[in-house]
């Protein structure tokens, strides 16, 4: 994003369903209205969720300590609490995007088409919590990547909402359980951090990809590393075991270059950066691996309606 000059609060855009880079305001990106509205059961729409939860807690308290870790010239030295802030910030992160919803469907979508879930209990909290939070019936990673719907649903994003802050809750105490890390690009180096609009990216380095649906059930591993840019130089990565030299590492191309990857490979449609040629020169360099798995799906504001 430009700090300064006529393009400040500005920042690009690539859409890969436009197939373009635009320049947008940075207040108005990644943003699907109403998405996080849910319908009460008497009647009328709340924005509880929306204006308390994510905007007055999660995001105003993981702002503070997000920016308190840019600020720092090298290890921030998290206290508890800040690594108890930042757990629950990533993991909503994680499931509030249109594309965990999509992956929540699909889960629902599995059990359906095997006969192990009546759309009534979605209903049901304790299903939900027994069944699809805790995975009763060990889905695999393998099973969700490789199934293909032959049903759909429509009007279920109130449970899909509700499915995902579950979901996000059993999440915080593993992650927060993780060790934190961060990597520096240099401030002299032309390369930088891009982000997208499913902006939490997971590698598996026992089998050297990028996780293309999130096994929110699976224990801590310590193959399977989490990675979320917190500005165009720096990223928070987590993992099971401490590095030997410190928290911070400075100049690992190659893993600055696996988490841009997964930046444009998990994202629904957007991709952001404040340097429109370095979008290009990712999409050059990515394109070939991007078509094997890479699916473009319709515009998440028009299938996930309320």
């Amino acid at each position: 994003m430009s700090e300064s000059g006529p393009s400040k609060g500005m920042i690009y855009q690539y859409s890969f369903l436009a197939n373009l880079i635009t320049e947008e305001s940075i207040k108005d990106i990644a943003q699907i209205e109403d998405l996080y509205i849910f319908k009460q059961k008497g009647g009328g729409h709340s924005d509880y969720v929306e204006k308390e939860i994510y905007a007055n807690w999660i995001e105003n308290f993981g702002s503070q300590v997000i920016k308190r870790i840019n600020l720092a010239d090298d290890d921030p030295s998290l206290t508890i609490l800040e690594q108890n802030v930042l757990a629950t910030f990533i993991s909503h992160q994680i499931t509030r995007t249109p594309t965990f919803y999509f992956q929540i469907r699909k889960y629902i979508l599995f059990l359906y088409e095997k006969r192990l879930l009546k759309i009534e209990d979605l209903g049901n909290r304790v299903f939900l919590e027994e069944v699809i939070v805790k995975n009763k019936h060990n889905l695999t990673y393998e099973d969700l990547v490789n199934f293909t719907p032959k049903n759909s649903f429509v009007g279920d994003v109130n449970h899909l909402g509700h499915l995902s802050r579950m979901i996000a809750g059993s999440m915080m105490e593993d992650i927060f359980r993780h060790n934190f890390h961060f990597l520096h690009i240099p401030e002299e180096s032309d390369d930088e951090f891009v982000i997208s609009d499913n902006p939490v990216v997971f590698v598996d380095f026992s089998k050297f990809e990028v996780k293309r649906y999130v096994d929110w059930w699976s224990k801590r591993c310590d193959n399977i590393w989490i990675f979320i840019p917190i500005s165009p130089k720096k990223c928070l990565y987590l993992t099971t075991k401490r590095r030997i030299d410190g928290p911070v590492e400075i100049d690992n191309g190659d893993m600055a270059t696996t988490v841009n990857f997964g930046q444009y490979l998990n994202a629904m449609n957007f991709v952001y950066s404040r340097n429109d040629n370095l979008i290009k020169n990712h999409m050059k360099t990515f394109l070939h691996e991007l078509l094997k798995y890479k699916q473009i799906v319709a515009d998440p504001k028009e299938v996930l309606k309320k």
